[in-house]
Order: C-alpha cells, then sequence, then structure tokens
C-alpha cells in the first residue's frame, strides 16, 4: 500500500503528460497533464482505449510499440493523437512495463512529451528545405559557389546551362571555362572587378560571353564573399542571368528616347547629351565647335498635299545632302518640325557660311521622294562655341535664332548669331504673350496724321494711326505687331475697337463745332471677312451719329485682289463709305485693283515718293500713276512726303493730296480739336 501511494504522489507532481495502460490497453491511472493535454476528463479518459486517441495512420505504430512493451522492451515513439477539441497533437512516448504490489497482470508505463511545436517546425523546415531545393534547380540562373584560392567548384545549379549554353559537369571537368567565355573586349575590366573580392565586399557586374552555341549574351553577375571569424574568404557565393533581352531592350528604349521616329535622325535630347559627353568642352585650347541649324521649305505644304510621311522623308534627304558639304559634321539632329542642326567639330565660321551657301545652291537638284521629285529651299543659323554659348541649348536657341532671321529676310540665306538677335526674339515673345489682354488693359492708342490738300495746303481728312503703348518697350509702331494681331486672331476685336474709337471722337469734334472731317481707317482682310462686317460698320455709324461720307476704309492691294472681299467693299461703298487703296506699289501693283471697284482715293506707297526727287523712272511711274487715277477719277494722296522738294514735286504733277512729317506730324486725339482749329475743309 505504501508503494502505491508513493506511486500516486509521483503520477500527480510530474510534470509530462504520465499514465499506465492495463493489458487491454485502457488507462488505469493517469495526472492532470495527461487531461489538460488532449481535453478529456479524468473519468472519460478511463472510458477510451488510448489506441483511439492515437490518429489512424499511427495507430499499428502504438500498438506493436504496447505489445514489444508487454514483452518487457522499453519503446520510444512519435504519434499524433487527437485531442476532444479536434486538435491534433504530437507526442513522444516511452512506454515500459511496470508492476504494483499483488497485481498479478502486467501494466504498461507511458511518458510522454508534447513534441506538436517543434513538429511543425521540423515540417516546415523540411518544406523550406524542399522548395529551395526545387528553386535552385529550376530557376534559370546560374547560383554557384567556389574555392577562393584553387577556383574549385563548390556548387553550381542547373540553371546555369540555359545561361551559359554548356552542361554543369563541364564547369566541374574544366574549372576555367567560365573564364574563357568571357567575350575578349570586357575580359579586363572583368577581372580588374575581380579584384575588389579580396577586401571582402561584394561585386556587382553585366558583361559578355560567347556562350556554348557561339551567342553573344549579356550577363547579370553578382558575387558575394564569405567570410570566417578571422576576416578570411572561405568561399565565393554567386548568382548569375541572362540579362540579353533586357539589354537590348533597354538599348532599344534608349534609341528611342534620343531619335526621331519619323526620320531615324537623333534627336535634341541627344544633340544636349553630345555636348554632356561626345566633347571635351574642358580640353585647352578647345577647338571650336559649331552648331548649324537649318529649316526645310516648303515641307509644310508638302506634308498639306502628299502626306506627313513624305515630308519626313524629304527632311532625312535634306539632313543628308547637308552633311555632305558642310565641313567635319559630327552629328544630324532634327530640333523642331522641319529643322535639322548639324554640330561641327573643329568648325571654321567662314568655310561653314561657305559651305553653307553651296549647299542651298546644290538643290537646285530634286530631292526624289516616293513617287515624286521635289524641290525644297531653306535659311541655316550659325552658332559657335563659346562665344555664342556655352551649353548645347544656349548654342542651338541661338542657331536657330539666326536661322529664323535668315528665314525671314530671304529663301537659301545664311546669317551667323548676333547678340541683338536674341533681344528681337525676346521682345517678339513678350509681344506675344502681351498681346492677350492688352485691348482690356486700355494699352493701344490712337494717333492721327492729316491728310493736306496739296494746292490749297488745307487738311481735307485724318488717317488713324493704331499704336501700342507697351508697359516695357513703350510705344510700339502697327508695323511691328498688326501681323501679330492678325496671326493671333485678335485684329477683329482691336479692329472694332479702333473703328469705334475713331467715329466716337469724330462726334466730339462735331459736338464742338468743327466742321465734318473724313476719317481713314485701315482694315485688314479678317475684318472684311467676318460675319455682317457691313453691318457692324453701319450699326457704330448709326451708333455715333457719324455720316457714311465721313469713313474711309483704307485696304491692301492683295485685298482688292480677293472677290470675296471685293463684294463686301462694294456694299459699304454702296452705303457711302469711301474705299482707298493704301500703300499702293507695295503689293501686286495691278491695275485690276484700280477697276475692279469704283475707288475714291488711292494711296501711293511712301518708296516711290521717297526716291522721286533723285530718280528719274520713280518719278515718271508717280507722273504715270497720277494721271491714270485722274483719267479714271480717282484721286490720289502721296504717302511719306518728308521735304519740302518732295512737296514741290508732287503739286507741280497734279497730286491730290499728301501726307507725311513734312505735312503734319500724328497727334493724339485730344490734341486733335486744336490742330483743326487752322482753318478745316470739307471733304472734296
Amino acid at each position: 500500500m505504501r508503494t502505491w501511494l508513493l506511486h500516486e504522489k509521483w503520477l500527480t507532481g510530474f510534470p509530462y503528460p504520465l499514465f499506465i495502460l492495463n493489458e487491454q490497453g485502457m488507462v488505469e491511472e493517469q495526472n492532470a497533464a495527461l487531461s489538460k493535454l488532449v481535453s478529456y476528463t479524468c473519468e472519460e479518459l478511463l472510458q477510451i482505449p488510448f489506441a483511439d486517441l492515437v490518429v489512424p495512420e499511427h495507430r499499428n505504430r502504438f500498438r506493436r510499440a504496447l505489445e514489444q512493451a508487454k514483452q518487457g522492451e522499453i519503446r520510444s515513439i512519435d504519434v499524433d493523437v487527437m485531442a476532444k477539441n479536434d486538435k491534433r497533437k504530437s507526442l513522444q512516448i516511452v512506454l515500459s512495463l511496470c508492476y504494483s504490489e499483488g497485481d498479478k497482470h502486467p501494466r504498461i508505463h507511458v511518458i510522454s512529451r508534447d513534441i506538436t511545436s517543434s513538429q511543425i517546425l521540423k515540417k516546415e523546415l523540411i518544406q523550406s528545405k524542399l522548395q529551395l531545393e526545387h528553386i535552385f534547380e529550376t530557376l534559370n540562373v546560374a547560383i554557384w559557389s567556389v574555392e577562393p584560392g584553387t577556383r574549385k567548384l563548390l556548387q553550381l545549379s542547373l540553371g546555369a546551362e540555359k545561361v551559359y549554353g554548356h552542361p554543369v559537369q563541364a564547369f566541374y571537368s574544366e574549372p576555367d571555362l567560365w573564364q574563357q567565355m568571357i567575350h575578349p573586349d570586357d575580359y579586363a575590366a572583368v577581372m580588374a572587378n575581380q579584384g575588389q573580392l579580396q577586401s571582402g565586399r561584394s561585386i556587382v557586374h553585366e558583361y559578355r560571353i560567347i556562350s556554348g552555341q557561339g551567342e553573344i549574351r549579356w550577363i547579370h553577375d553578382r558575387v558575394f564573399p564569405e567570410l570566417d571569424n578571422d576576416g578570411n574568404i572561405v568561399s565565393l557565393t554567386g548568382i548569375a542571368f541572362d540579362m540579353t533581352e533586357q539589354k537590348l531592350m533597354k538599348d532599344q528604349i534608349r534609341h528611342m528616347a534620343l531619335h526621331d521616329p519619323a526620320t531615324g535622325l537623333p534627336n535634341r535630347t541627344m544633340l544636349e547629351e553630345y555636348f554632356r559627353t561626345g566633347c571635351n568642352l574642358a580640353e585647352q585650347p578647345q577647338p571650336p565647335i559649331a552648331i548649324v541649324s537649318l529649316v526645310a521649305m516648303p515641307l509644310d505644304m508638302i506634308a498639306d498635299t502628299l502626306g506627313q510621311s513624305l515630308a519626313d522623308e524629304a527632311l532625312r534627304l535634306f539632313a543628308e545632302r547637308a552633311a555632305e558639304l558642310l565641313p567635319n559634321a559630327d552629328l544630324i539632329c532634327r530640333t523642331g518640325d522641319y529643322t535639322i542642326s548639324i554640330v561641327c567639330k573643329e568648325a571654321d565660321t567662314q568655310k561653314l557660311y561657305a559651305a553653307a551657301e553651296l549647299f542651298f545652291r546644290s538643290l537646285d537638284r530634286t530631292f526624289p521622294i516616293g513617287p515624286y521629285e521635289v524641290v525644297l529651299s531653306g535659311a541655316a543659323g550659325i552658332s559657335t562655341y563659346p562665344g555664342d554659348g556655352t551649353d548645347a541649348g544656349t548654342l542651338l536657341n541661338r542657331a536657330q535664332s539666326a536661322m529664323h532671321r535668315a528665314r525671314k529676310k530671304a529663301v537659301n540665306t545664311v546669317m551667323r548669331y548676333k547678340p541683338h538677335y536674341e533681344e528681337e526674339c525676346f521682345k517678339a515673345f513678350r509681344l506675344e504673350t502681351d498681346m492677350f489682354g492688352a485691348l482690356e488693359r486700355g494699352e493701344f492708342v490712337l494717333l492721327y496724321q492729316p491728310k493736306i490738300d496739296l494746292t490749297r495746303m488745307e487738311i481735307i481728312g485724318m488717317e488713324a494711326l493704331l499704336h501700342w503703348n507697351h508697359a516695357e518697350f513703350g510705344l510700339i509702331k502697327p508695323s511691328e505687331f498688326i501681323a501679330l494681331a492678325q496671326e493671333l486672331n485678335l485684329i477683329i476685336p482691336i479692329g472694332e475697337w479702333v473703328l469705334r474709337s475713331v467715329c466716337r471722337l469724330a462726334r466730339e469734334c462735331r459736338e464742338l463745332g468743327l466742321p465734318p472731317l473724313r476719317m481713314g481707317v485701315n482694315v485688314s482682310p479678317q475684318e472684311i471677312l467676318q460675319a455682317d462686317f457691313v453691318g457692324k460698320v453701319m450699326t457704330i455709324l448709326a451708333e455715333t451719329e457719324m455720316d457714311a461720307s465721313c469713313l474711309e476704309l483704307e485696304v491692301t492691294e492683295h485685298t482688292m485682289k480677293q472677290e470675296k472681299h471685293i463684294q463686301v467693299l462694294k456694299k459699304l461703298q454702296a452705303a457711302g463709305v469711301t474705299i482707298t487703296i493704301d500703300n499702293f506699289g507695295t503689293g501686286y501693283s495691278s491695275l485690276q485693283s484700280i477697276k475692279s471697284i469704283k475707288l475714291g482715293v488711292l494711296k501711293l506707297d511712301k518708296m516711290y515718293i521717297r526716291s522721286m526727287t533723285e530718280s528719274e523712272e520713280d518719278c515718271a511711274i508717280v507722273d504715270a500713276v497720277i494721271h491714270l487715277c485722274h483719267k479714271l477719277g480717282v484721286k490720289v494722296v502721296a504717302e511719306g512726303v518728308e521735304t519740302k522738294e518732295q512737296m514741290a514735286l508732287l503739286r507741280k504733277l497734279g497730286c491730290d493730296g499728301g501726307q507725311g512729317y513734312a505735312l503734319g506730324m500724328p497727334v493724339p486725339g485730344e490734341q486733335l480739336k486744336e490742330l483743326l482749329q487752322y482753318g478745316v475743309t470739307t471733304q472734296s
């Protein structure tokens, strides 16, 4: 009895699950640790064969161990049991035979330990190992390890066969095979990079190899030295993969970023990179470098008629021919819609200038584009380093500034950049930007210049001259911004403001008791073609109570060449408005413009007046025009009369009127009343 009590105390105090099985495998005694593990009460455990708690796949193992224990063997096995809460537990159990006092039947003493966590960890480790082995053998990368001194290959994954194109066994048989595969042009750099490993640093390098199939491949290689506690290298481990496709794609993307897709020519980005990396600007003495920018014309018309692809092809051929003739052409780029720029190293400006002129002379030869033969023209601008700039952006902008100026001057013209070009370009930019809103800001002003009857020397009318009082550039003449207003489609609201202002001033003069004058207003083709221009003019005349006979609309010869313009002007003429041809002799100079509509006045351009006292030819032209107009019942007013000699000659030739600084300066509307008080006559 004492032995049983000692046994009972031992059973209760043991920290691990401890129980006794009878000969049938039933639990006869157990400690609380077992009950806690399987979530059954002590009473429930006494009613269940322990084998029933063991999962089916482990029961046979348990039963064999139980039988062996009955024979006196001590057995240790691992089994999984299913707890009452359906949780699976892993146990390590030791079974041994034991007897109690007076007991005739053997009992089995079982000591167990919960190893669930360690089993889960063991399974996870095994699974991870299997996954790593699978990855190691299936990845298309070469994972390798070598001894640093002997270069003996310790391990190499199967992926090396796809990377290098040789069987794995070949690398074990021939340790120098990897070095033999390195491309000759990259060998020295790879070996130099390998030297960094001796200091214990990892390296990453990209190089080319010649594969087992004879292909050139790009390899990305990352190498890690493994060090012992003393800092000595015990092995080198690396991962290498074939990056040929990525390299080709990267090169393709780079090519796309640096080239114009339509022509295949390098673009502006390439030019800028060329100056950063291709030119040694720090070299002293620095050989001259020039940028020649050329615009090809008329590619916009070719694009509209033959298609953009043929226009792009024409630009490419234009660029090739230019590069053939320009000395030391190092880079040809497309830098605009129809603009190319050529970088010339060791450039002699005079030779470049002459070569550009020679190129333009060569343009008499046609360019074959598709089924067509086209003739091109152009203009060129030249800037040089370092005098005109020290970076690509500045040099290109200044070459193009000179090119635009050459284009305005004449086709096939070459010009060198000069500092004031940039100032003019900046001014043009500011004018374009500031013109929006200038009308609302009240920046436009009108000056009135008198027209004088050359026989009686009396004022017979006024011309309203539009000026722009710019905040930075001061008073700007119309010749500097009217074309811009037309281009920006702002001429219609500006023109309406001019017409309304002139008519309003005429009414104010009448209210002061001054005799009515014919007021001249310049109108553009855009204004004439706007919807209901006639109605708009008549509405303004009605609002300002101005007689239509006091309004004179001045138009250009070009306007009179268009039938649609003439029809509108005829309607205004029928309403009593006088129509005048302005600047006659600068446009088409066609007699058709005189007979197409019954004109009131023809204004002869100042270029004939300026030279008529020195040139018999110009004097004869003026005389002929005056007599012709008088035959047709049209009066002639000479513009730009600046000297007494010109005035005297015009009177001798019978010119009806004159306008110019010698006859009267333009004045603001506020001063017009004072001017008119010196004897005014009505329109003749």
